[in-house]
């Protein structure tokens, strides 16, 4: 035998003629004991604890510290005060203690068993793409997809609470360019960046607004049951506003329209650009349902927003776009 050591877990073989055989035989049983039923506090350490605890075994990353960049990838066990090194083979397991899961060495890679069982509970999963503690599931891949088993199908983003964030984040080289969703606020909003940092609001769906709002823009649609006046929040304390009746069951009553000027702040006013004779501009009187004309819209600028009246002799739907 021309060996000297095992090919697996590097037992030192005793040796014909060999003195002090005990201290062979005694380091080989070292080495068994330290290598089989590994547990790793750390599957990927840049560097050594200061203060190891006996029997604790760390995985060294790819790219450790200079100190350690001749270990990149080796399991240190460290017994009897110093450390044994063993380098992984495929097919070798580990407990990662930190996951609290059984892992398998693929020749490159520490990965969770194939199974159900660890398929419900495992801590992360990466589809051809690497997963951690930070981003427990990574997919690369061209395309992705979400089916129904039987009918619908539904992707849900749950938050904890009103000023945390579910949303979908656009990106470009791993630069953030775009997101969708709940961004810290009560209501849906896009926004878009040009560092991947800084982000600009383009349209919020606040929930004190019935539609939908941008720094310089909004809409709504409101529906009134006849007699009756709501008021409406406006997006900005001044700007224009264009109003008319419309209906999805295509009867719209566009003699009911009218642009407007508006001053929603603390004094008031509505100035006239363009109406029918079917919409009654009441300035800043405080609508109650029954001011204007039988089958006319009012409209009123008031503190904070405009108000909306019904009298065409059933429920309508109205359509205000504002520019702000």
């Amino acid at each position: 035998m021309t060996e000297t050591a095992t090919s697996r877990l590097n037992l030192p073989f005793l040796q014909a003629g060999q003195a002090l055989k005990n201290i062979t035989h005694n380091e080989a049983l070292q080495r068994v004991d330290a290598g089989l039923y590994l547990f790793c506090s750390d599957m990927a350490a840049d560097r050594l604890p200061s203060a190891p605890i006996e029997g604790e075994a760390q995985i060294i990353s790819g790219s450790p510290d200079a100190a350690l960049s001749a270990r990149a990838g080796h399991i240190g066990v460290f017994l009897s005060g110093g450390w044994i090194w063993f380098t992984p083979k495929p097919g070798w397991v580990v407990w990662d203690k930190t996951a609290d899961a059984l892992r398998v060495f693929d020749g490159q890679d520490w990965r969770f068993p194939n199974s159900d069982a660890d398929n419900e509970t495992r801590p992360f999963l990466g589809l051809n793409a690497s997963a951690g503690p930070n981003q427990r599931l990574s997919v690369a891949s061209d395309t992705s997809l979400f089916t129904h088993d039987g009918d619908s199908h539904r992707l849900s983003l749950n938050r904890a609470a009103v000023p945390d964030t579910a949303s979908l984040l656009f990106q470009t080289n791993f630069s953030s360019e775009a997101e969708l969703g709940l961004t810290g606020g009560d209501g849906f909003s896009i926004k878009t960046s040009s560092d991947g940092s800084n982000f600009s609001t383009r349209l919020t769906t606040p929930e004190t607004y019935a539609g939908i709002r941008s720094p310089a823009f909004g809409s709504v649609r409101v529906t009134l049951a006849n007699d009756t006046a709501q008021r409406i929040p406006t997006p900005a304390t001044g700007g224009l506003v264009a109003l008319t009746v419309v209906s999805d069951a295509g009867f719209p009553q566009v003699g009911h329209s009218g642009i407007f000027a508006y001053d929603s702040g603390r004094s008031p006013n509505l100035v006239t650009l363009a109406k029918t004779n079917r919409v009654e501009n009441l300035r800043t009187a405080d609508l109650t349902g029954t001011n204007s004309l039988a089958g006319n819209i009012g409209i009123s600028a008031v503190d904070g927003g405009l108000f909306l009246e019904n009298r065409i002799a059933s429920s309508r739907d109205i359509s205000l776009t504002f520019l702000c």
